[in-house]
C-alpha cells in the first residue's frame, strides 16, 4: 500500500514472506512504479525466483542471513551512490 502513496528511492523486498509472494509483490510495485530501484533477498534456495527478477529489473541480490550490516550500506550505496541524500 506504501508504494502507492510514496515513491521510495529503494525498496528491499524479500523473496518469500508470510502473507504474500515476493515475485508477485515485485510485479505489482513494477506496474505501479516502473522505475523503482528494488533489491531482492532472499535465505532461501530460489534461484528461479531470483532469476526472474533481476530480468524484470531488479537492482540485486542480498542473501540472509545478513554477515554483517555494512553489507546493506554497501548494496545502498551501489544502487543509490555514496553521496545519496538517502545515505
Amino acid at each position: 500500500k506504501a508504494v502507492t502513496k510514496e515513491a521510495f528511492a529503494l525498496i528491499f523486498l524479500d523473496v518469500i514472506m508470510p502473507e504474500v509472494d515476493g515475485l508477485e509483490l515485485f510485479k505489482t510495485i513494477r506496474k505501479i512504479r516502473p522505475k523503482a530501484k528494488i533489491i531482492m533477498m532472499t535465505g532461501f534456495a530460489v534461484e528461479a525466483a531470483i532469476n526472474r527478477t533481476l530480468k524484470l529489473g531488479a537492482v540485486g541480490v542480498m542473501r540472509k542471513p545478513f554477515k554483517h550490516i555494512n553489507d546493506i550500506r554497501r548494496a545502498v550505496e551501489r544502487v543509490l551512490g555514496k553521496h545519496s541524500e538517502y545515505h
